[in-house]
Protein backbone atom coordinates (compact mmCIF):
# COMPACT_ATOMS: atom_id res chain seq x y z
CA UNK A 1 0.00 0.00 0.00
CA UNK A 2 2.82 2.65 0.72
CA UNK A 3 3.73 2.19 -3.18
CA UNK A 4 0.53 2.41 -4.39
CA UNK A 5 0.23 5.76 -1.90
CA UNK A 6 3.50 7.12 -3.04
CA UNK A 7 2.86 7.12 -7.00
CA UNK A 8 -0.27 8.77 -6.34
CA UNK A 9 1.26 11.56 -4.52
CA UNK A 10 3.58 11.48 -6.97
CA UNK A 11 0.95 12.06 -9.76
CA UNK A 12 1.82 9.01 -11.96
CA UNK A 13 -1.24 7.17 -10.56
CA UNK A 14 -4.79 9.48 -9.84
CA UNK A 15 -7.17 7.93 -6.56
CA UNK A 16 -10.14 8.22 -9.02
CA UNK A 17 -8.42 5.32 -11.56
CA UNK A 18 -7.27 3.25 -8.69
CA UNK A 19 -11.33 3.34 -7.28
CA UNK A 20 -12.67 2.84 -10.97
CA UNK A 21 -9.73 -0.40 -11.25
CA UNK A 22 -11.22 -1.48 -8.45
CA UNK A 23 -15.05 -0.92 -8.82
CA UNK A 24 -14.23 -3.19 -12.12
CA UNK A 25 -12.13 -5.48 -10.73
CA UNK A 26 -15.25 -6.38 -7.97
CA UNK A 27 -17.63 -6.60 -11.09
CA UNK A 28 -15.14 -8.99 -12.90
CA UNK A 29 -14.86 -11.43 -9.78
CA UNK A 30 -18.33 -11.44 -8.83
CA UNK A 31 -18.82 -15.32 -9.23
CA UNK A 32 -17.18 -15.11 -6.01
CA UNK A 33 -19.35 -13.04 -3.99
CA UNK A 34 -17.08 -11.84 -1.62
CA UNK A 35 -18.52 -8.52 -1.64
CA UNK A 36 -21.86 -8.21 -0.18
CA UNK A 37 -22.15 -3.91 -1.71
CA UNK A 38 -20.05 -0.93 -2.78
CA UNK A 39 -20.30 2.45 -1.76
CA UNK A 40 -18.92 3.73 -5.15
CA UNK A 41 -20.20 6.89 -4.92
CA UNK A 42 -18.66 8.34 -1.89
CA UNK A 43 -15.41 6.69 -2.83
CA UNK A 44 -15.20 8.10 -6.08
CA UNK A 45 -16.18 11.55 -4.43
CA UNK A 46 -13.44 11.02 -2.13
CA UNK A 47 -10.81 9.88 -4.94
CA UNK A 48 -11.95 13.18 -6.00
CA UNK A 49 -11.08 15.44 -3.47
CA UNK A 50 -7.63 13.65 -3.24
CA UNK A 51 -6.66 13.95 -6.52
CA UNK A 52 -7.54 17.71 -5.95
CA UNK A 53 -5.66 18.52 -2.82
CA UNK A 54 -2.44 16.38 -4.30
CA UNK A 55 -2.84 18.91 -7.80
CA UNK A 56 -3.26 21.87 -5.34
CA UNK A 57 0.00 20.57 -3.23
CA UNK A 58 -2.15 20.27 0.02
CA UNK A 59 -1.46 18.27 2.43
CA UNK A 60 -2.88 14.37 2.59
CA UNK A 61 -2.65 11.03 4.82
CA UNK A 62 0.21 9.62 4.49
CA UNK A 63 -1.68 6.69 2.53
CA UNK A 64 -3.88 8.82 0.70
CA UNK A 65 -5.44 7.59 -2.86
CA UNK A 66 -5.79 3.61 -1.69
CA UNK A 67 -9.22 2.15 -1.92
CA UNK A 68 -9.71 -0.64 1.03
CA UNK A 69 -11.99 -3.28 1.49
CA UNK A 70 -14.03 -3.11 4.73
CA UNK A 71 -16.02 -6.24 6.39
CA UNK A 72 -19.14 -5.64 6.21
CA UNK A 73 -19.22 -5.85 10.44
CA UNK A 74 -17.63 -2.14 10.55
CA UNK A 75 -20.02 1.02 10.62
CA UNK A 76 -19.04 3.01 7.23
CA UNK A 77 -21.12 5.32 5.89
CA UNK A 78 -22.03 5.45 1.50
CA UNK A 79 -23.91 1.41 2.20
CA UNK A 80 -25.85 -0.43 4.55
CA UNK A 81 -23.78 -1.99 6.99
CA UNK A 82 -25.44 -5.34 7.88
CA UNK A 83 -22.97 -7.62 9.08
CA UNK A 84 -24.18 -9.73 6.18
CA UNK A 85 -27.65 -10.25 8.01
CA UNK A 86 -31.12 -10.20 6.69
CA UNK A 87 -32.23 -8.10 10.00
CA UNK A 88 -30.02 -5.18 9.06
CA UNK A 89 -30.85 -4.76 5.58
CA UNK A 90 -31.56 -1.00 5.10
CA UNK A 91 -29.66 -0.19 8.35
CA UNK A 92 -27.30 3.06 7.56
CA UNK A 93 -25.04 3.39 9.97
CA UNK A 94 -25.14 7.17 12.19
CA UNK A 95 -21.78 7.13 12.40
CA UNK A 96 -18.31 5.43 11.33
CA UNK A 97 -16.11 2.61 13.43
CA UNK A 98 -13.35 3.94 14.87
CA UNK A 99 -11.15 1.81 12.80
CA UNK A 100 -12.71 3.27 9.63
CA UNK A 101 -12.26 6.68 10.63
CA UNK A 102 -8.60 6.29 11.62
CA UNK A 103 -7.66 4.94 8.11
CA UNK A 104 -9.99 7.79 6.28
CA UNK A 105 -7.80 10.10 8.09
CA UNK A 106 -4.65 8.32 6.59
CA UNK A 107 -6.14 8.93 3.31
CA UNK A 108 -7.47 5.35 2.99
CA UNK A 109 -11.34 5.09 2.18
CA UNK A 110 -13.56 2.51 2.04
CA UNK A 111 -14.81 1.24 -1.80
CA UNK A 112 -16.46 -2.44 -1.27
CA UNK A 113 -17.87 -3.75 2.06
CA UNK A 114 -16.83 -7.41 1.71
CA UNK A 115 -19.04 -10.57 3.30
CA UNK A 116 -18.31 -12.86 6.52
CA UNK A 117 -20.03 -14.96 8.24
CA UNK A 118 -23.75 -13.08 9.33
CA UNK A 119 -23.67 -11.33 12.46
CA UNK A 120 -20.18 -13.15 13.14
CA UNK A 121 -22.11 -16.10 14.25
CA UNK A 122 -23.63 -19.54 12.93
CA UNK A 123 -24.43 -19.92 9.21
CA UNK A 124 -28.03 -18.22 9.08
CA UNK A 125 -29.87 -15.23 7.86
CA UNK A 126 -27.12 -15.20 5.07
CA UNK A 127 -27.16 -12.53 2.46
CA UNK A 128 -23.92 -13.67 1.01
CA UNK A 129 -21.53 -16.55 0.70
CA UNK A 130 -18.43 -16.09 -0.72
CA UNK A 131 -16.49 -18.80 -2.62
CA UNK A 132 -13.30 -20.36 -3.27
CA UNK A 133 -11.70 -19.04 -6.64
CA UNK A 134 -10.03 -21.90 -8.57
CA UNK A 135 -12.40 -24.60 -6.60
CA UNK A 136 -15.44 -23.27 -7.08
CA UNK A 137 -16.97 -26.82 -8.21
CA UNK A 138 -15.13 -29.16 -5.32
CA UNK A 139 -15.62 -26.84 -2.64
CA UNK A 140 -18.10 -24.07 -2.65
CA UNK A 141 -18.39 -22.65 0.71
CA UNK A 142 -15.73 -20.11 2.10
CA UNK A 143 -16.88 -20.08 5.46
CA UNK A 144 -15.77 -18.49 8.44
CA UNK A 145 -15.72 -14.61 9.63
CA UNK A 146 -12.77 -13.89 7.28
CA UNK A 147 -14.29 -15.72 4.06
CA UNK A 148 -15.03 -12.70 1.98
CA UNK A 149 -11.09 -11.78 3.01
CA UNK A 150 -9.87 -14.58 2.00
CA UNK A 151 -12.08 -14.93 -1.52
CA UNK A 152 -11.24 -11.52 -2.19
CA UNK A 153 -7.34 -11.79 -1.81
CA UNK A 154 -7.07 -14.82 -4.00
CA UNK A 155 -9.37 -13.56 -6.75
Amino acid sequence: MPEIAKRVQGGELRAESLVDQALKTIEEQDEYKAIIATTSARARDRAKEIDRRIANHEQVGKLAGVPFIAKDNFLAFGADTTAASNILKGFDAPYQATAIERLELKGLFVSPRQTLMPLRMAPVLRTATSLRPKILMTNPGSGGSSGGSGSCRRA
